[in-house]
């Protein structure tokens, strides 16, 4: 395998709170909650970013590996997602959020299969998604669990690498069903997918293998 060109540096993450907007904390927060949900025993991140969300999950006493190829993000292991330095079925839960897309969408395929190996129950998967929201309410009434609902529709709009994405949710020739299609063909099933109103542009996939 040839080695892989870092795109994002390290200085992208910890750049004074401009990466951290509102929809990204967002996005820890549906991290997170996806993950203490299944009640794991031990997790594996792939793809670590600034840390914050394996800092609060390890700092609630949950035992958590961070792996990613790039060394100066100081993971845990270091590793790359299709060709995991891992055993068979040695995670409870596999976390991971926005990292497929900045694969080719072949080699994005050669992940999940990865991801699928090591993983013992579940894989919590997030990726961009491009469609276009044409209507987003969140109801809350007393006696009934909050619910959100969000029309969509395809944003009809070809992807061009900028340097970061090969793909998105939504752009031509990546449909939501041909992505659900790659997690199943995988060997995955999916128990859940959404998106929120806090951060629509972000696709959630709860994967129980």
């Amino acid at each position: 395998m040839t080695k892989r060109e870092q795109q994002v540096g390290r200085e992208a993450y910890f750049s004074g709170g401009s990466y951290d907007h509102f929809g990204r904390w967002a996005s820890y927060f549906y991290q997170i909650k996806s993950v203490i949900k299944t009640n794991p025993n031990n997790i594996l991140e792939i793809g670590i970013g600034n840390g914050i969300v394996s800092k609060y999950l390890k700092e609630q006493g949950f035992k958590l590996t961070t792996a990613d190829f790039t060394e100066d993000l100081n993971p845990d292991i270091v590793t790359d997602v299709t060709d995991l330095s891992f055993s068979d079925n040695d995670f409870d839960v596999i976390l991971c959020c926005e990292v497929l897309e900045h694969l080719p969408f072949e080699e994005s395929l050669r992940a999940l299969r990865e991801i699928r190996r090591v993983c013992g129950r579940y894989a919590i998967i997030s990726i961009p998604d491009h469609r276009r929201v044409l209507f987003s309410i969140k109801v809350k009434l007393p006696f009934i669990q909050e619910k959100s609902f969000i029309l969509r529709a395809p944003s009809f709009k070809k992807h061009v690498f900028d340097g970061q994405h090969y793909w998105e949710i939504g752009k031509i020739g990546f449909s939501l069903g041909k992505i659900k299609k790659a997690f199943v063909e995988s060997g995955f099933e999916i128990e859940k997918d959404f998106t929120v109103p806090e951060n629509p542009l972000v696709h959630f996939f709860v994967l129980k293998k």
